[in-house]
């Protein structure tokens, strides 16, 4: 499908961001490190139910305190130790391009909002699934159409 910025669902985004940095990092991971990340980015955007997914959550609390992951044991480890060569700041911002390109990669539709953290570019990013909204008599909605789950309300409400 598709990643689109928040209340920008006519135009899909398809480049990542901050691509020479990205592409540096990147290449210091085997491909089957790379494949057991986004089978573990996988198996995170399965169990949330809620349609959110809160990047700075997902760091490990060695790097932020908004974390809630332990990365020991985890593919995520790889980012910290070999990619980033154990620099904090460079590991969240490689997390959070990781995560962007699999986003944007992903058979679902989803939007994003594009947060930093501390400084870090994109280190708080957080994005929303899109659902699909069938068209209602009472709505004037003439076609299916996506809408993003957690500000549905507020985007149909101000027009967006």
């Amino acid at each position: 499908m598709a990643l689109y910025a928040l209340g920008n669902r006519g135009n899909p985004v398809t480049t990542i961001p901050h691509r020479l940095l990205y592409d540096e990092w990147r290449s210091r991971l085997e491909p089957l490190e790379i494949q057991a990340i986004n089978a573990e980015f996988d198996r995170i955007i399965r169990r949330r139910k809620s349609g959110e997914i809160c990047t700075e959550r997902l760091l490990s609390t060695d790097f932020n305190s908004m974390g809630r992951y332990d990365w020991e044991g985890s593919p995520f480890l790889k980012i910290w130790d070999k990619a980033c060569r154990l620099d904090r700041a460079h590991t969240c911002w490689c997390f959070a391009l990781l995560l962007w390109e699999h986003m944007m990669n992903r058979p679902d539709a989803w939007h994003f909002e594009k947060l930093d953290l501390d400084n870090i570019p994109m280190g708080a990013t957080r994005y929303h699934r899109c659902v699909r909204r069938e068209p209602g008599p009472s709505d004037g909605v003439s076609a299916t159409k996506l809408v993003c789950c957690f500000a549905q309300s507020t985007l149909l409400s101000s027009g967006i």
